[in-house]
């Protein structure tokens, strides 16, 4: 008796095109997060992940506490205690206590001024770029439903 034939889920060339085109799109994303940041007058601590999407987290949702910002950055309270005081430092969020605690004792992250309109420049540099990432995963999309 012979072998059945194996069964493979082996994507599409199309598939993989629009699959290369959306994380090449992704990467260029990254590089302009870093180059824009990069031409702000601020500590190059703070040029990665975990400082970007504390301030997008806090633009878009408003103050929050630093366990809530380690939950979304994937980081220690440690090590997001040190992105936000380098943010801090840096003059773009500021820290209070108590704001909406019921006891007082809870610290709150919000952006200042200048946190605000870094938050919107990077948003307005980079809408572009994530318009073509977007339109590449649409086309991922419509390749997988063929």
């Amino acid at each position: 008796m012979a072998p059945e034939p194996q069964v493979t889920n082996t994507p599409s060339h199309a598939h993989l095109d629009a699959t290369a085109r959306g994380l090449i799109t992704l990467v260029g994303a990254a590089i302009s997060i870093t180059d824009t940041i990069a031409h702000l007058p601020v500590d190059p601590m703070l040029v990665g992940n975990a400082p970007v999407a504390i301030i997008l987290s806090i633009w878009r949702s408003g103050p929050k506490r630093p366990v809530e910002l380690g939950e979304i950055v994937g980081m220690t309270s440690g090590g997001t205690t040190k992105v936000i005081n380098h943010l801090a430092d840096a003059g773009l969020v500021s820290k209070s206590k108590g704001r909406r605690d019921l006891d007082g004792r809870a610290v709150y992250v919000d952006l200042t001024g200048l946190g605000r309109t870094a938050a919107e420049q990077l948003l307005t540099e980079l809408t572009p770029t994530m318009s073509e990432l977007i339109d590449d995963l649409n086309a991922i999309r419509s390749e997988e439903a063929k």
